[in-house]
């Protein structure tokens, strides 16, 4: 390589990294955090769409055991929502065709800090049981457990409180129910 260009590259790459402000150290932040959020649950029925899609309301919490640029630990949740029934395919004879649909879920989370970036990257992945509470019309629903994977994107507003959106794909063991919950999550960091 031609002596002026590597030169070159180590003046350019100096000035630059004289330019971008380093960032300040971050004071240490507690292991445990809450977390809520809210979204859209899209639902994919093997039950020629059945189910429709309805609003998610979810709270949840984690330790992060391994701490530094990258955090790995793990989640403990519940996702809740109300899913209007097509009523072409269940007749009740009744105005009221709303499922609620609760997934509980746990897991590991690893998320990842972007440099000097205020973002940050998680994944997810771990196991949920879902249980369709139907009052009115005896249980319609199938309660089961099943496989979720999911990650998103935080944007640091304080080292302990941190927002963005995400994307999460869940899927039933026994009867096949394929859902994507896509929304926003607040996570807050609490002493233990």
């Amino acid at each position: 390589m031609n002596l002026r260009v590597l030169g070159g590259l180590l003046l350019v790459g100096s000035a630059i990294g004289c330019a971008h402000p380093r960032p300040r150290a971050m004071p240490p932040r507690p292991r445990g955090w809450i977390e809520v959020s809210g979204g859209i649950a899209d639902l994919q029925s093997p039950r020629n769409d059945v189910v429709g899609d309805a609003l998610v309301l979810g709270l949840g919490g984690g330790l992060d055991f391994l701490r530094g640029a990258q955090d790995l630990g793990f989640e403990l949740g519940v996702v809740g929502s109300e899913h209007e029934l097509d009523p072409d395919y269940v007749d009740f004879g009744e105005d009221d065709y709303d499922v609620n649909v609760f997934r509980f879920h746990g897991g590991a989370r690893a998320t990842t800090e972007l440099g000097a970036l205020p973002f940050t990257v998680y994944v997810r992945g771990g196991w949920f049981f879902r249980s369709e509470f139907d009052e009115s019309h005896n249980g319609l629903g199938e309660d089961g457990w099943g496989t979720y994977v999911g990650g998103g994107l935080e944007y640091m507003v304080e080292p302990d409180i941190r927002f963005g959106p995400f994307v999460t794909f869940q899927r039933g063991a026994e009867d096949g129910l394929e859902e994507w919950l896509f929304g926003f999550s607040a996570r807050f960091y609490v002493d233990e």
